[in-house]
């Protein structure tokens, strides 16, 4: 014999049904909202961070450049490598170290 059902079965269905419809509800508001998000995105260009363009940003931007720059040469003379005298040399290095890990790599 099948057990008749109690009130807490009664109400699972019709439970499932309304938390179903509340969530298709958020779903169709977050979709609304977030076309307007993804379109904004890309905009007003990169973000950098120096969107004044003064020349004290410029100024303190290629303080960093260097900064870090002296810091890579001191690693690498540490290392027994040769220092980047120019941007022309470390692009030309950086290209040779893909070809060569490329050519280990295969």
């Amino acid at each position: 014999m099948v057990a008749s059902s109690g009130p807490v079965e009664d109400a699972l269905g019709t439970l499932i049904w309304v938390v179903a419809a509340v969530a298709a509800v958020i779903a169709i508001f977050t979709l609304a909202a977030t076309g307007r998000s993804y379109r904004a995105i890309g905009g007003a260009g990169p973000a950098t961070g120096d969107e004044d363009g003064s020349p004290a940003v410029a100024a303190e931007r290629d303080e960093e450049i260097r900064q870090m720059l002296e810091a890579r040469n001191a690693r690498r003379e540490r290392r027994g490598e040769a220092r980047w005298t120019s941007r022309r040399s470390a692009c030309a290095c950086a290209q040779r170290g893909r070809r060569d890990s490329r050519r280990r790599a295969a």
